[in-house]
Order: structure tokens, then C-alpha cells, then sequence
């Protein structure tokens, strides 16, 4: 499976936790597996980085907080908070990822679910935001 699809997997279970407490998730995950990939390694994969990216969600929330002005976190679409939830995951805590591909995926999941252009300028924005941050902080 390509990573894009890995990444569309993970938003869809990001996503779907916004609906699930933590302890029913564990069941919609195998349920999730079931239905869409039907693949373990993919699946562990997918998962691995769905529960990594959950276990720093209070400490990725504020950095989206604090570059968003204007804008509560309580406010934004959920589908936009979680695709920018699982890019600044990819851009400070996974070194696999270029932060620029991060920010240019995000982009494309913005552009294939978002409801129009606002959100994929708006994602595109806060991304640019943190990772001029944090190029200047280096």
C-alpha cells in the first residue's frame, strides 16, 4: 500500500475518533480493518501511527492553537483539525517525513474532502505558520 493511502487510512481513523470514545475505538479499529484494508501489515502500520499521533494530540492541538489566530480549535471542521493534527505529527515527531511533504499532503487530503478551496488555503496557512517557526527556532 502507498503511503498516501496510509496516510487517507490514518485521517479516516483520526476522524472517526472524533465520534468513538478511546475505549470503543479499539473495536472500530478492527472493524476499520475489516471493511477497508484487510492488509496486517498495513494495518499495524496505520494503527501505529493513528495511536501515536492520538498520544500527542495535547501537545499538537496548541501549536495549532497558537499559530491560528482568530480561530478556536473548537471552531475549525473536524476533518481540517485532524489533517492538520496528523501533518504537524509528521513535521516535529516523525523523521521520515519532510515537513514539506507533510504540509503539501495535507494539502491534497484538504483539496480531495475539504468542502471548498477556504479549507485547503486555510490548512496551507497554519502548516506554513509552524514550520516557519520552527526553521526560525532551530
Amino acid at each position: 500500500m502507498k503511503q498516501s493511502d496510509k496516510r487517507r487510512h490514518v485521517l479516516m481513523l483520526l476522524y472517526l475518533s472524533e465520534f468513538y470514545d478511546r475505549a470503543d475505538m479499539d473495536e472500530q479499529l478492527g472493524l476499520y480493518n475489516e471493511m477497508w484494508i484487510n492488509d496486517e501489515e498495513s494495518f499495524g502500520q496505520i494503527t501505529e501511527k493513528y495511536k501515536s499521533i492520538m498520544e500527542k494530540v495535547g501537545v499538537i492541538d496548541p501549536m495549532i492553537a497558537a499559530v491560528s489566530t482568530g480561530w478556536k480549535l473548537e471552531r475549525m471542521g473536524k476533518l481540517d483539525l485532524n489533517i492538520m493534527r496528523m501533518a504537524v505529527y509528521e513535521m516535529f515527531y516523525d523523521d521520515t517525513v519532510p515537513a514539506a511533504v507533510a504540509i503539501s499532503e495535507a494539502v491534497i487530503l484538504a483539496k480531495d474532502y475539504g468542502g471548498d478551496d477556504s479549507s485547503q488555503t486555510f490548512i496551507n496557512g497554519i502548516l506554513g505558520k509552524l514550520e516557519r517557526n520552527r526553521v526560525s527556532n532551530e
